[in-house]
C-alpha cells in the first residue's frame, strides 16, 4: 500500500468519525440483525494489545522485541479468514439491500470494512517484510496508519454502541 493510498483512507476513517455523531439505529430492527453487525465490528476491531502495539512501537523509532513479534503476529496473520468473513458480511449485497438498516448505515459499514481492508494488508506486508525479511520501514507510514488504526477504531466503537442493545448506555 503507497503512502497516498494510507493517507486516503486515514482521511476518509477520520470524516467518518463526525459522521457517526448523528448516527441513531431504529429499535424496530431485529435484535438479529443488530447482533450479527456488532459481532462483525467487534471481529475486525484492532486491539490495544495486538498489532497495534508493535506499529506505536515501529512509529517512535524503537524495534518490538522478538518475544512480543512471536506473540502478536501468528495471530494476526491466522485471524486472516475469520476477518475476511466479516469484511464480506459488512460489504453484502444482501446487507445493503436490507430494509433492516439505512442506506447511510449500510454505506459506513462498507466504509469501514474498506478501511480495515487496506490497513490489515498494509500492516501485514510491512511488519512480515520488516520482520520476518528484515525489510526497512517507512515510520512515517507506519504513523499514519497508527492515526488511521485510531480512527477505524474510534469509528467500530461508534457505531457498535448504536447497535448494541444489550449494553448498558
Amino acid at each position: 500500500m503507497s503512502t497516498v493510498a494510507i493517507i486516503e483512507t486515514t482521511r476518509m476513517l477520520i470524516s467518518l468519525i463526525g459522521e457517526l455523531q448523528t448516527l441513531s439505529v431504529s429499535q424496530n430492527y431485529p435484535q438479529k440483525t443488530h447482533d450479527r453487525v456488532v459481532l462483525a465490528l467487534r471481529t475486525i476491531y484492532f486491539t490495544s494489545d495486538g498489532v497495534i502495539k508493535i506499529m506505536e512501537d515501529i512509529a517512535n523509532g524503537g524495534m518490538p522485541d522478538t518475544d512480543v513479534i512471536r506473540e502478536v503476529l501468528p495471530p494476526f496473520n491466522d485471524a486472516e479468514w475469520k476477518v475476511h468473513d466479516e469484511l464480506k458480511f459488512l460489504e453484502s449485497k444482501k446487507l445493503q439491500k436490507s430494509f433492516n438498516i439505512t442506506l447511510k448505515d449500510s454505506r459506513i459499514l462498507r466504509e469501514i470494512a474498506y478501511g480495515k481492508r487496506n490497513l490489515r494488508h498494509f500492516i501485514q506486508d510491512t511488519l512480515n517484510e520488516a520482520l520476518t525479511l528484515g525489510n526497512d520501514v517507512n515510520r512515517e507510514d507506519v504513523n499514519l496508519a497508527v492515526k488511521a488504526v485510531k480512527a477505524l477504531n474510534t469509528s467500530i466503537e461508534k457505531i457498535e454502541a448504536v447497535y448494541n442493545r444489550r449494553a448498558p448506555k
